[in-house]
């Protein structure tokens, strides 16, 4: 993966390294921001973080951060400019950026401690089930979207090495498919969380109404806890530290 980066010159990429750790020191204890990141590290490069194509616009490959994190201020994302990264520049001048990015995250030398790992996973996934225990009052109320899981589920597709999922005419539940998604490749990437343990344990986010809206999706959320559970075990022990801002609210 190196040698993508080769062709970007040394004092081009120092500038953006010196952009990216002013901003990771600023921003690194919201879980909203490093949700983000992580999004962006691994956008369309895997089945269950694919890019999003929207309707509206012209034709992009990026993050859905207008229906995702309708509630992210702009503090938080606009200085790194997350949401102008674009897959269907992948090769172009206009992905040089996207490039330095991931670059300065997969390599410690250059990031510090805000290199991409278990820690920012773990940060992410308290995120994305926090966002769903919201989103899923227990509620009989709340109607079902069954034939929508296996509408979007179709319509991922992998193309030109990118993994895309088409939208269109289907916005109505699309951030809880992609949220429950997210979790099922973030969490075995998961560092021991006191947090996290506790959801696993009582699979509390996971609302009725959720589990009758996406079968499929929430049967793999179930495994990958289970997984998680039995990598890290049940107990705490009181002498690790736990992130402090895991689960804050902080925006």
């Amino acid at each position: 993966m190196d040698a993508q980066y080769a062709f970007i010159d040394s004092h081009i990429q120092d500038a953006f390294d010196g952009f990216f750790l002013c901003n990771m020191q600023r921003y690194h204890d919201y879980n909203r921001f490093i949700a983000f990141i992580c999004l962006t590290y691994h956008l369309g490069q895997v089945k269950y973080v694919p890019g999003v194509i929207e309707n509206e616009g012209p034709w992009t490959i990026h993050i859905p951060s207008k229906f995702l994190f309708e509630s992210l201020t702009g503090i938080t994302y606009i200085p790194l400019l997350l949401t102008k990264i674009d897959l269907c520049k992948i090769g172009t001048d206009e992905d040089r950026y996207r490039q330095c990015l991931l670059g300065f995250l997969q390599d410690p030398r250059r990031s510090g401690k805000y290199a991409i790992g278990p820690q920012a996973y773990t940060k992410a996934t308290s995120f994305f089930m926090k966002e769903l225990s919201r989103w899923y009052p227990e509620s009989e109320r709340w109607c079902t979207f069954q034939r929508k899981e296996n509408f979007l589920s179709g319509n991922i597709t992998f193309h030109n090495n990118i993994w895309r999922l088409n939208e269109s005419d289907a916005a109505l539940g699309v951030q809880t498919f992609l949220f429950l998604g997210y979790i099922i490749f973030f969490l075995p990437q998961c560092s021991k969380s006191k947090r996290l343990l506790e959801h696993c344990k009582q699979q509390s986010f996971l609302h009725k109404t959720l589990i009758k809206s996406y079968p499929e999706q929430t049967a793999l959320v179930r495994q990958a806890m289970q997984d998680y559970l039995e990598r890290v075990g049940t107990e705490f022990p009181s002498e690790c530290e736990e992130d402090s801002d895991e689960w804050s609210d902080v925006e």
